[in-house]
């Protein structure tokens, strides 16, 4: 995957595609991001899509480092990296429509729409994608997996304090972005800031995922009876 380069709409659908996430790696998750980067470095209609993928990127990177060093980091790895590759379905598919066809769907419909102003600001494209990710992409993935291990899932949190200085360097040297550069004039506040708002919407998606699992789950013992009675 990693000497892929994209020259047709084929390539980059089968980039996008994962058709058996259980055949899946992190490893392949991390090197269709880094084909991707590179894609949309050469065409400048998409330069406004690099800024969250390279944060979505440098996450998920790291997270992938935290456990080659740390064989244990992850109680239930292996869970956790099936949570973390059906997530990144989640983006692929609505970034493949909107990369073919032009379509801007719901949740990332604002974000799409926001990437084709010429004028966007880097930290606002970043911030507009995190949102649609995690509000919505990250509370189903928990949702539809049977993914309960509250521990893995706030380490994340932990892995984000390390990369946002990274994000500020990118944003400061590579998209000569203001707030980047203010994130290393004042380099506490504006990290704690940053990483405060992606682990408070993170902590959200959790809560609401839980909340939702239960509330499915009692439906469905409600309906045993039901079931029994037929």
């Amino acid at each position: 995957m990693h000497g892929l380069v994209i020259t047709n709409k084929s390539q980059l659908r089968e980039l996008l595609t994962i058709n058996h996430p259980d055949k899946e790696t992190m490893y392949g998750i991390v090197g269709r991001m880094e084909v991707l980067i590179d894609f949309f470095a050469k065409e400048p209609a998409y330069h406004s899509l690099i800024p969250f993928l390279t944060t979505y990127f440098y996450v998920t990177k790291a997270s992938i480092e935290k456990y080659t060093h740390y064989r244990h980091y992850f109680w239930n790895l292996r869970d956790h990296e099936t949570l973390d590759i059906y997530f990144a379905t989640l983006y692929f598919k609505p970034l493949l429509r909107f990369l073919l066809e032009g379509k801007c769907e719901s949740p990332w419909k604002q974000y799409f729409l926001y990437c084709q102003k010429p004028d966007g600001i880097p930290i606002i494209q970043i911030l507009l994608g995190v949102n649609a990710h995690i509000n919505t992409d990250l509370y189903a993935a928990v949702v539809n997996l049977p993914y309960k291990h509250e521990h893995d899932y706030f380490l994340i949190n932990d892995i984000l304090q390390e990369v946002v200085p990274n994000v500020m360097k990118y944003l400061t040297y590579s998209r000569h972005d203001l707030f980047g550069l203010t994130g290393l004039t004042f380099k506490d506040f504006i990290i704690n800031e940053f990483h405060s708002v992606i682990e408070r919407w993170r902590s959200e998606a959790w809560a609401h995922a839980i909340i939702t699992k239960r509330s499915k789950k009692k439906e469905t013992y409600a309906a045993i009876p039901l079931l029994l009675k037929r």
